[in-house]
């Protein structure tokens, strides 16, 4: 296979030319800056561009932040979302302040543990970018701790059909003895 010739890839020549910013292109704005940075197509000439330009930068990858899933979030956003639910579901539920630093204290063991890494095991709002529910968090008031249940499928072997209840041996036997 030949690479791709100089003359068919679009190359930008002015360096000041803006990503796309349409909102369904999230992700060709992020290839677009990523280009650009490793082709020196960003460089500025002056302190005040290579501000505006680091502004730019920055706030394209805070709104892509804002706008993720959960899947798609890193460990300190999700942090930070955790601690607007801990509040918000120390408040619901009347929990001491004891309780609210054992609930962010399991929410950082989770982060580490990746217990909360996937999008099902937390239900977020897409337009808020909030956190609605943890399905599965418990507070066991016994022992004080809190815990996440988290359900299990049924193995395969449940959900096989039963062996039939035939001869005990099989057709090999039946060779085997004719």
């Amino acid at each position: 296979m030949s690479s791709p010739s100089p003359e068919s890839t679009p190359v930008i020549d002015n360096p000041t030319q803006q990503p796309p910013v349409q909102a369904s292109d999230k992700e060709l704005n992020n290839v677009w800056f990523k280009t650009s940075m490793q082709k020196g197509r960003m460089i500025a000439t002056t302190e005040e561009e290579c501000q505006h330009k680091l502004d730019t930068m920055l706030k394209f990858t805070q709104a892509a932040n804002i706008a993720g899933s959960w899947g798609k979030l890193d460990r300190s956003n999700r942090h930070v979302r955790l601690l607007e639910f801990a509040h918000e579901y120390s408040a619901e539920n009347g929990l001491s302040a004891e309780e609210y630093e054992q609930l962010l204290q399991f929410f950082d063991d989770c982060l580490d543990r990746n217990r909360l890494s996937r999008v099902k095991d937390v239900a977020c709002d897409k337009a808020s970018g909030k956190i609605r529910t943890i399905p599965g968090l418990t507070f066991n008031r016994s022992t004080n701790r809190f815990t996440l249940k988290v359900s299990v499928p049924a193995p395969t072997q449940t959900q096989r059909a039963p062996r039939s209840s035939g001869p005990s041996g099989s057709r090999k036997n039946a060779q085997n003895h004719a």
